[in-house]
């Protein structure tokens, strides 16, 4: 196991270093952009960023980069205009993990943007469907880990519960506040 390991890590550090110019000299058509900085994610490598018309990011911004979250900090969603560059918050959600952020992604139009949330009234994760173009807004029942192409379905976890699973997983709440 820890030759495996040793080799592993020698052959990233071998090919690291050259991958951007292997990838430049296969690829020289495709453009590379950074569509926002600071504190921004992704939520998963499963998932796009990218609206269905091609036009948005959606990304989240988490409340620090050099801290833990405590319950009651709020990370935003963001919006990315590709053609223009210019980034906006479109809501703040205190419903985020620190593997995922609030699991923000596009249902099947650019007026359906799906994140979690917490109610810190009473800690109740769940999650909201959003039109970030008008900011009209509704509460759904349950929370969302992953939204059917065609948007109608939203399959999740218990995400008050996953933290006893992994750590970084699940919406950061109080300990008391935690679903056992």
């Amino acid at each position: 196991m820890q030759l495996l390991t040793f080799k592993r890590t020698f052959l990233i550090w071998l090919v690291l270093p050259i991958m951007p110019l292997v990838a430049q000299d296969t690829f020289p058509a495709i453009p590379i952009r950074k569509l926002a900085s600071g504190k921004i994610i992704h939520r998963f490598f499963d998932t796009s960023p990218i609206s269905p018309s091609g036009r948005y990011a959606a990304l989240f911004r988490f409340p620090s980069e050099t801290t833990s979250p405590r319950p009651g900090d709020a990370g935003e969603v963001m919006l990315v205009d590709i053609k223009t560059g210019k980034e906006r918050v479109v809501a703040r959600s205190f419903g985020f993990e620190m593997q995922l952020g609030a699991n923000v992604q596009w249902g099947d139009t650019d007026e359906k943007l799906y994140f979690n949330d917490v109610d810190t009234t009473n800690w109740t994760a769940f999650a909201v469907q959003l039109n970030p173009l008008t900011g009209k807004s509704r509460r759904m029942g349950g929370t969302v880990f992953m939204v059917s192409p065609d948007g109608k379905k939203l399959a999740s976890y218990n995400l008050g519960k996953s933290r006893y699973a992994q750590a970084g997983y699940g919406v950061i709440l109080p300990a008391a506040s935690a679903p056992k």
